[in-house]
């Protein structure tokens, strides 16, 4: 197939990346699998520094909170928030009536992050760090996809993956 609106090395760079990410996706599958990430912080920051080698995704704040019940990670989310953004008034109602609706997904003990998009969507979803990882991954993944040349040439060469 001829590509018209980049160079073969471009090309092979961006497979090069794409066969990283699917790398890294499948040390992340056996670290939670063996249930090696939800506890280990440290593990946690060197995979997503890798992950957003590729794509950065500002939504995800670091907020590294530890907690044991679905009640403590709320309340804790609820301070951080606050703490985090100095919320009076105004605000902190938007903060509330987000964190009223947020998807939280305690999955059990564990560190968790929060992905707020409340400047995008007004959504706050909070996440363990081992989902938190795979989320940053697909939305990694994902910007292959959008582009029609990029993700044909990686499609073609799949048997090389």
């Amino acid at each position: 197939m001829a590509y018209y609106n980049y160079s073969k090395s471009y090309l092979e760079d961006r497979l090069a990346e794409f066969k990283e990410l699917l790398s890294i996706e499948k040390e992340l599958d056996k670290l939670s699998k063996e249930n090696k990430l939800a506890n280990n912080y440290d593990l946690y920051e060197q995979y997503m520094c890798k992950i957003q080698t590729y794509y950065f995704d500002e939504n995800i704040e670091y907020a590294k909170i530890y907690a044991n019940t679905k009640e403590e990670l709320i309340e804790k989310t609820r301070e951080y928030l606050k703490d985090i953004y100095g919320l009076d008034g105004y605000e902190l109602l938007e903060y509330e009536e987000a964190l009223q609706k947020a998807y939280i997904n305690f999955i059990g003990q564990g560190y968790y992050q929060i992905y707020n998009s409340i400047g995008c969507s007004g959504d706050i979803s909070v996440h363990r760090i081992d989902e938190m990882l795979k989320i940053a991954l697909s939305s990694a993944m994902m910007k292959y996809e959008f582009d029609d040349e990029v993700w044909e040439y990686i499609c073609e060469h799949c048997n090389d993956i």
